[in-house]
Order: structure tokens, then C-alpha cells, then sequence
């Protein structure tokens, strides 16, 4: 193996011990020196069910617009 290759090994390996260390199932406080910071999982409204959102186009002008202008003959100027 070349010297490159290893080198990426190396960086992935390190990339992967990390996620495992802040990942692992019980694992809900990171603490490196004074920096601590809580990972637990926390499901967004999404996923807990909390929101719903639901949009509505009003068209009803555009659609007189068009049948305004399929009925004078526009319509097939404007597809020229």
C-alpha cells in the first residue's frame, strides 16, 4: 500500500472512531475539556407529529387570464 493510500486510511479510521465515541448507545454527554455538550436524540415536530402544513394556490385569476385569452385568439399568437 502507498504512502497516499495510507494516509486516507489513517483519516477515515480517525473519522470513524470519532462518530463511534459520539454515537454509542448510551452515550448522552460529550465532555472534551471545558467543552461539554449533550447528545441525546430529539425528534423535531416532523416526527412527533406537531405541525401540519398544508398550501393552497389561488389560481382563479390566472385561470380567467388564460380563458380570456384562448377566447380573443392570443392564445395561439403566443404559441408562434
Amino acid at each position: 500500500m502507498n504512502s497516499r493510500n495510507a494516509r486516507w486510511l489513517v483519516v477515515i479510521a480517525i473519522i470513524l472512531a470519532f462518530d463511534l465515541w459520539v454515537n454509542w448507545p448510551g452515550m448522552s454527554m460529550i465532555s472534551v475539556g471545558s467543552l461539554q455538550r449533550d447528545t441525546h436524540l430529539r425528534q423535531g415536530l416532523d416526527l412527533q407529529g406537531g405541525i401540519h402544513l398544508e398550501y393552497k394556490a389561488d389560481v382563479s385569476q390566472h385561470t380567467a387570464w388564460v380563458h380570456q385569452m384562448f377566447h380573443t385568439g392570443q392564445m395561439s399568437q403566443m404559441q408562434k
